[in-house]
């Protein structure tokens, strides 16, 4: 969208009605296409307006399209009411005790889950959809810390899961929250696919609608 007056549009009164939203006295004035562009052609009481009421009006016209375009603009998420989140992982650290010593290993993950019907009030949610053997214990306890919302997980096996996701203004802005699963276990033997070892991984939920 641009702004010119009638004499640059080469247009004449008769051509020229309504004008913006903005009353100037009997003043007309219309939306054409100059150039292939929309354009607001101004007036007042069927001459064109001064150099000092031109740029007052180019002014106020920007300004309402600032405020227009502020006003469209979506609000931050609010972890508080996120009622589902998909999550994927793609980095991990594995801890262990090679001959006592504590040691860990960093590689890539392809690690997934979706967190159900969260209710931070009652301080529950469902963990549905992961994509490992180890998935945990179903139902979960959910606690909203701060900004950042915390899922715990306790099995029956002894182990604990832990999953935080935090709410940076980068995260809170894009709806894309950086996350850690961090997975409490450990067992004498190290079965493939299966959780053996102290886990944490690294990556991001996404607010599922």
């Amino acid at each position: 969208m641009r702004i010119v007056r009638p004499d640059e549009a080469n247009l004449i009164p008769a051509d020229i009605y309504g004008c913006f939203g903005i009353a100037l006295d009997d003043a007309a004035g219309t939306t054409k296409s100059v150039g292939g562009l929309p354009t607001i052609i101004l007036l007042q009481g069927g001459h064109v307006v001064n150099d000092n009421d031109w740029k007052w009006l180019a002014a106020l016209v920007f300004t309402l399209g600032v405020q227009t375009s502020y006003a469209q603009a979506p609000g931050p998420v609010v972890l508080a009411d996120v009622q589902r989140l998909k999550c994927a992982f793609t980095l991990m650290a594995v801890g262990t005790w090679d001959k006592n010593v504590p040691s860990a290993e960093v590689t890539k993950a392809t690690l997934s889950m979706q967190f159900e019907s969260i209710d931070t009030q009652d301080g529950t949610a469902n963990v549905v959809e992961v994509s490992s053997a180890s998935a945990g214990a179903p139902h979960i306890t959910v606690r909203l810390l701060g900004d950042n919302l915390h899922f715990l997980a306790m099995n029956v096996s002894g182990s604990v899961y832990l999953t935080t996701v935090f709410a940076d203004k980068e995260s809170r802005t894009t709806g894309t929250f950086k996350a850690v699963h961090t997975r409490h276990e450990f067992t004498p033997v190290r079965l493939t696919g299966w959780t053996s070892r102290p886990e944490q991984y690294y990556g991001y939920c996404d607010v599922v609608k």
